[in-house]
């Protein structure tokens, strides 16, 4: 009983302290001393310092970029101390607030939301419309869109392709009786009964040629271990075919995941190497038979090639181009070497000379198949793949600055892509890892190598424009802009900003990317602010201009009320652009900008209340996850977590302050199990009982406040920053 009361008094203590605490986080290295801020620029010559001036035409739609003209001329304004003389706009401020803000003129709060849409009511009210907002509604369209398209286009297009490439398969396994060839042609029966047999989840799809090997690849696949495929013999990390992204959103999408993570994974390999000896030779006669069948017809006139870049031409607009041989490329190979009929496929010594005709051709940069060693790996795992991952420039960055190119260095860190394209804060932030054997010159080989790149590159696909979107948030504030935004806080507040929203554009590409081993007229009731980025909202504009161009111009359909929506956010994203420019030039804002300010919340409403089936653009949470590389059975995760307010001190164009209030975006990363990969659900589960730490950078630089009723969480805090004093 004496024990027990000792802990009772004990417990009584630990929560009074965690009630006192209230979980204040106070950067202790951004102490700031306003007026006096310089934070640098970009580092020079890298990518985030290009900017596109002229309209540039694509092979999916013209990219029109929006200049924006503007010089900041906002008076410097110090914040004063617990805000004698700020307007507060009727909001009640605690003391631990009332200090961040006078200190650092914003601070970011834990609120009750699970979404960053929920903090801008219908109804009016001070708003301070950030670029987490604007970032975070383009992901809910690009998602929303894609998904809509992969449910009303590419399931049953995909489900086609195979039934008509099996069928022929089975056709020629029938007619023709060379051994070596049957041999192969039971595997790609098998290899093609595995994808249908996920897309219909239904064993009777599965014929009786090559039905053992489809039945123990599909206990392979359900298994989630890591393991050697019964088709392909060399090992597989099936872990990596656990649903997650958006694919649980629509009954067919956890099997189309399934189905097309297994045609853009499973490679069938061009040369012969000590990794996987003898299995070249087979899988490359696989290739050339599977190859064979693509004009076979589908429906009327089309054949399986026409299907197959019906499905792999909007992926590239999306995504970007396979990082391996696609069928076209292997068909150009074939012709190279005279192209042999089907019966002389038998013949090892033709497949030989296709292998050697094969090395003139591109090799992968992004190795995605477990290697015990990884030297060579771009000739070893030279690959055919029927819907091959797609190269993306974040997953050949974590690549070049892993082992072997960065001696032991395991999974990497989400800020090495943003130091390649150019971020001070990032590279300051990163400094510790240079300890590792040529990370500096791998840094600094990229930066020279994406910093070379021009407007082609950059609006290759949405995937490329995403990425170009957020280049102007890594670009330290100067004098001229707001105050609040003059210190290295900011900075990284924007550089969160920047990592959440590549975290979202990782979870929406996450099949396809591959993975390495973001009532007018009425005076105003409040004052609002619009977070002074234009060149930020200008990029949002031309990028989702990109998107509804490249939709119009293919031969998809998708409804014409979603594309209303689009229309609509382009126009939010539009008159962004106007009213950041007037603040930045410190012009007075008319009625007519005020209202629509403090009326975001009901503006962007109609933008994102939709629905589809059961398909809606926005979901009860904003939290998302997705693994982006791996090494050594461990997978980098990143995320977003559930979002801050984010309170704001704002000058108008006469230099009185205001209170402003919005919501901002959180980001996480850690390493895990790749045998524990992540979904949504169980990231904001764990969100909800046991959630990570945030990133040190985070933690040490910017001003957030944690409402956690959890005592754990607070002490745990409150040591860290004790023990940094």
């Amino acid at each position: 009983m004496r024990r027990r009361n000792y802990y009772i008094i004990i417990g009584i203590i630990i929560i009074l302290i965690g009630s006192v605490l209230t979980g204040v986080l106070v950067p202790l290295s951004n102490r700031r001393d306003f007026g006096s801020f310089s934070g640098g620029s970009l580092i020079e010559g890298t990518a985030a310092t290009f900017n596109i001036t002229q309209d540039v035409t694509t092979n999916f739609a013209t990219y029109h970029p929006i200049n924006v003209d503007y010089t900041p001329s906002i008076p410097y304004k110090k914040i004063p101390n617990n805000l004698v003389g700020v307007d507060l706009q009727g909001r009640s401020l605690t003391s631990d607030l009332r200090n961040l803000l006078s200190e650092y003129g914003f601070a970011l709060l834990e609120g009750g939301k699970y979404d960053l849409v929920d903090y801008y009511g219908v109804d009016k009210g001070p708003y301070f419309v950030s670029t987490d907002i604007c970032l975070h509604l383009f992901h809910l369209m690009f998602d929303f869109s894609l998904k809509l398209i992969e449910v009303t286009s590419f399931y049953d297009m995909f489900n086609e392709t195979l039934y008509a490439l099996r069928s022929d398969q089975i056709t020629m396994y029938n007619t023709i009786g060379d051994p070596k060839i049957q041999y192969a042609l039971e595997r790609n029966i098998a290899y093609l009964s595995v994808m249908i047999y996920f897309l219909a989840d239904d064993n009777s799809t599965i014929p009786t040629i090559g039905e053992s090997l489809t039945l123990t690849e599909i206990d392979n696949i359900n298994s989630l271990t890591w393991t050697s495929s019964a088709i392909f013999q060399y090992a597989e990390m099936f872990e990596l075919y656990k649903v997650r992204g958006h694919y649980n959103d629509h009954e067919l999408l956890p099997r189309y995941f399934k189905a097309m993570m297994y045609a853009g994974r499973m490679g069938f390999l061009l040369q012969e190497s000590d990794s996987f000896p003898g299995l070249a030779i087979n899988q490359t006669r696989m290739t050339l038979l599977l190859l064979f069948s693509f004009n076979t017809s589908v429906e009327l006139s089309y054949t399986v090639m026409d299907y197959w870049e019906m499905l792999y031409d909007p992926i590239t607009f999306y995504v970007g181009e396979s990082d391996d041989l696609t069928p076209k490329e292997c068909l150009e190979i074939y012709e190279d070497i005279d192209s042999p009929s089907v019966t002389e496929l038998g013949n090892d010594s033709l497949i030989l000379e296709y292998m050697n005709e094969a090395k003139k051709y591109r090799k992968p940069l992004i190795n995605s198949i477990f290697l015990v060693d990884m030297d060579d790996y771009q000739n070893k795992t030279q690959s055919f793949r029927l819907f091959g991952q797609r190269f993306v420039s974040d997953s050949y960055i974590f690549q070049e600055l892993m082992h072997p190119n960065v001696i032991d260095r395991g999974p990497p860190i989400g800020l090495d892509v943003f130091s390649v394209f150019g971020s001070p804060r990032a590279d300051l932030h990163l400094k510790s890892e240079e300890s590792y054997q040529n990370y500096k010159n791998q840094i600094d080989k990229l930066r020279n190598e994406f910093g070379s790149l021009n407007e082609t590159s950059w609006t290759q696909n949405l995937y490329w424009l995403w990425l170009y979107t957020l280049f102007p948030l890594l670009k330290p504030a100067s004098s001229g802009y707001p105050s609040f935004m003059q210190s290295n806080a900011w900075s990284d507040k924007a550089l969160m900003t920047v990592m959440a929203s590549w975290a979202e554009l990782k979870h929406d590409t996450i099949l396809y990317a591959k993975y390495p081993s973001s009532s007018w007229g009425i005076p105003p009731e409040y004052r609002g602010y619009v977070e002074p980025n234009p060149e930020v909202y200008a990029r949002l504009s031309s990028l989702l201009q990109f998107l509804i161009d490249g939709l119009e111009g293919s031969y998809l359909s998708y409804p014409s009320s979603f594309h209303s929506k689009l229309i609509v956010l382009k126009s939010i994203f539009d008159r962004l652009i106007e009213i950041s420019i007037k603040e930045l030039n410190n012009e007075e804002l008319s009625d007519e900008d005020h209202n629509f300010i403090i009326g975001f919340g009901s503006q962007i409403s109609n933008a994102y209340l939709y629905k589809y089936e059961e398909m809606e653009i926005t979901k009860a949470r904003s939290a998302i996850i997705a693994d982006v590389a791996s090494a050594n059975q461990i997978v980098l995760e990143v995320a977003v977590g559930n979002p801050y307010i984010i309170y704001v001190v704002v000058p108008d164009h006469r230099g009185k302050l205001y209170l402003t209030i919005g919501a901002a975006l959180s980001y996480y990363e850690f390493n895990h199990p790749i045998s524990d990969i992540l979904n949504d659900e169980e990231w904001q589960q764990m969100l909800d009982t046991s959630p990570p730490d945030l990133p040190e950078w985070i933690i040490d630089n910017i001003p957030i406040i944690l409402q956690s009723t959890s005592t754990a969480v607070m002490i745990h805090i409150f040591r860290r920053r004790n023990c940094k004093i």
